[in-house]
C-alpha cells in the first residue's frame, strides 16, 4: 500500500483541513480532519474520476450528513455504509471521518448504526497510526484490526491483502504527498525536476494512476481541483479574508482565486454565507 496525505491551514484562525489515506488498486482507508470551517460536499469542484463502488464512513468526532438516501445526520459513534454514489455530504465543523472505499464484493443496500466500543477502539488506533508523520510500523496492522472488528460489526468490508507498490507509483506518491500539503507554494513541475525530467515523472504518474488516484488523470488537473476543494472549505472560516484562502493556496492573488472559482461556477459570497 501507499500513503497519501493532504492537508491545509490556516493558523491565524485555527483552521485546518488533514486527510491521510493508504491505498492501494481497489481499496482506500482514509481520515478527515475539519477544524474552523465546514464542507459542502454538493458545491465542491468535479474532475473525471474513477471511483470506488462502495463506502463505509465512521464518524468519530462530530457530525456527518450521509444524503445517499435521503438525509442522515451521523454523529459519533455511528457509521453508515453502501453502495458509493454521488456525494452530496455535508462536513461539519470539528469533525473526524474514517471511511473505507473498496470496489468487490459489492454492499448490499445502505445501513446505518452505532458501533461498538471494540469497534471505535479500532478505529481510533488506525487514526493514529495513519496520521503519524514519522512512524508507518502500524499502518497495515491496525488496518487489519480495523476491518476485522468491522466484519465482526456486519459489515461486508473485504478480506485485504496489503500489495507492495512498484517504484513509480512510490515515486509518485511522494510527489504528490509534498505538492499537496505545500500548497501555498504553488508547487509546478519545474520544482520537481532537479532530480528527474518532468517527462520521467508524467510516466511515473501515467503508470501509477491505478494506485494514486489522480483526478482527471493528470497532476495539473489533481493540483487544481484539490485547491478548489479546499477553497470551498476555507472560506466558510469565521473572519477569513479571499487574499488569505488565495494565499494559502498558492494563487497569486486574491482576483486569481475568484477567477478560478468563477470558472468552476462557484462563488465566494455564496459560499460565506
Amino acid at each position: 500500500m501507499i500513503r497519501l496525505t493532504r492537508s491545509i491551514a490556516l493558523p491565524r484562525l485555527g483552521a485546518l483541513r488533514q486527510f491521510f489515506a493508504l491505498r492501494q488498486p481497489g481499496f482506500r482507508a482514509y481520515v478527515m480532519r475539519l477544524r474552523g470551517m465546514h464542507y459542502e460536499a454538493v458545491d465542491r469542484p468535479r474532475a473525471k474520476t474513477a471511483t470506488f463502488r462502495n463506502d463505509l464512513t465512521l464518524v468519530l468526532e462530530g457530525r456527518w450528513v450521509d444524503r445517499r438516501q435521503g438525509e442522515h445526520t451521523l454523529v459519533a459513534g455511528e457509521a453508515s455504509c453502501g453502495p458509493l454514489a454521488e456525494q452530496i455530504d455535508r462536513w461539519e465543523d470539528g469533525m473526524l471521518l474514517l471511511t473505507i472505499e473498496w470496489d468487490e464484493p459489492m454492499a448490499e443496500g445502505w445501513t446505518k448504526q452505532t458501533l461498538s466500543a471494540p469497534t471505535l477502539a479500532a478505529a481510533r488506533a488506525f487514526v493514529d497510526a495513519v496520521s503519524n508523520e514519522e512512524d508507518r510500523t502500524k499502518d497495515q496492522s491496525t488496518l487489519a484490526a480495523l476491518l476485522e472488528a468491522l466484519r465482526s460489526e456486519g459489515f461486508g468490508v473485504p478480506l485485504v491483502s496489503p500489495m507492495k507498490p512498484p517504484e513509480e507509483a512510490v515515486r509518485a506518491a511522494k510527489m504528490l504527498n509534498v505538492a499537496l500539503t505545500n500548497l501555498s507554494s504553488a508547487p509546478m513541475w519545474v520544482d520537481y525536476t532537479s532530480d528527474r525530467s518532468e517527462r520521467q515523472w508524467r510516466r511515473d504518474l501515467t503508470k501509477a494512476r491505478a494506485w494514486v488516484g489522480l483526478l482527471g488523470g493528470s497532476f495539473r488537473t489533481t493540483l487544481n481541483t484539490i485547491r478548489l476543494t479546499f477553497a470551498v472549505s476555507l472560506l466558510t472560516a469565521p473572519r477569513v479574508t479571499v487574499a488569505e484562502v488565495a494565499s494559502a493556496l498558492g494563487y497569486r492573488n486574491e482576483r486569481t482565486l475568484i477567477q478560478a472559482l468563477t470558472r468552476a461556477g462557484l462563488s465566494p459570497n455564496t459560499l460565506r454565507q
